[in-house]
């Protein structure tokens, strides 16, 4: 039930109670509080709570020895109590942002020290790499549920050249779970590009010899792109092949990671659909 007397304390006062309540929520020390700016009636109701005879400036400072005893004076109770019930609960960031920093050092040593890692030691830059992103979102539950999906996926590798899509579907429950721009994929490619000692690939034909290499194949269905006849305007493989499927009314489909085979293939036409 709060102080009755708290009723009788001016609502000018306002400022100063929220200021010592931050402040105090720091876990440090707290000599002084300086509060402001302050209108005019809440310079009024500071000087008189204190007994100023003059008005504080824009900005007011407090020692707070003094305060607690004006506090004592005028409600019997401490600056704590009073600023818990006007505010609320006064927390302790410095003892969060410990308990934060121990939670992610269990993660990042439940990471380099995870069987997965241990058995493929080239996965222990992965691991560093991981740690120093960050969790995802500051969230360490989140990160190491993440963490945890990407290391079974490795951990099931190499397959036995499935596609990717039913790969994850039976690994993971979702065909979609390594579609490319999906967190998941990023880490579990990246995993992939430190075991085999390699760049991560940059586009979608190191991507696909990157599966290849895992025992996956990739998904020609998000790979193919269909194009509404552009002529090609240099020498290139792709130029060339786009110069051949120009022919009005016809549709083509051309493959990533095609490349040469696609150009051998000129003679014959591009593939009908």
């Amino acid at each position: 039930m709060p102080d009755p007397a708290i009723h009788r304390l001016s609502p000018g006062l306002a400022p100063l109670w929220r200021e010592v309540h931050r402040r105090l929520s720091s876990g440090q020390t707290v000599r002084r509080v300086t509060v402001g700016p302050l209108t005019e009636h809440e310079r009024t109701a500071i000087a008189d709570f204190f007994g100023w005879a003059r008005l504080p400036m824009e900005f007011a400072t407090v020692e707070m020895d003094s305060f607690e005893q004006v506090v004592a004076t005028a409600t019997g109770s401490t600056v704590r109590s009073i600023v818990e019930q006007i505010v609320g609960p006064i927390g302790d960031r410095s003892a969060e942002r410990r308990q934060a920093a121990a939670e992610r050092k269990q993660l990042w040593d439940w990471l380099t020290g995870h069987e997965v890692v241990a058995a493929q030691p080239a996965l222990l830059g992965w691991a560093t790499a991981m740690r120093r992103s960050g969790p995802l979102h500051g969230s360490v539950p989140e990160t190491r549920a993440e963490l945890e999906r990407a290391l079974h996926v490795v951990a099931q590798l190499p397959s036995a050249g499935i596609p990717v899509p039913v790969f994850a579907d039976s690994v993971l429950g979702d065909p979609h779970a390594l579609d490319e721009g999906v967190r998941l994929h990023g880490m579990v490619v990246k995993a992939l590009a430190a075991v085999f000692g390699i760049d991560v690939p940059v586009d979608s034909v190191q991507l696909r010899r990157l599966w290849e290499r895992a025992g996956l194949a990739g998904d020609e269905l998000s790979s193919t792109v269909l194009v509404a006849g552009p002529r090609g305007t240099g020498t290139s493989v792709v130029d060339r092949i786009l110069s051949a499927c120009a022919n009005p009314g016809r549709r083509r489909v051309r493959r990533a990671g095609c490349g040469d085979r696609c150009g051998r293939q000129l003679a014959g036409g591009c593939a009908d659909r």
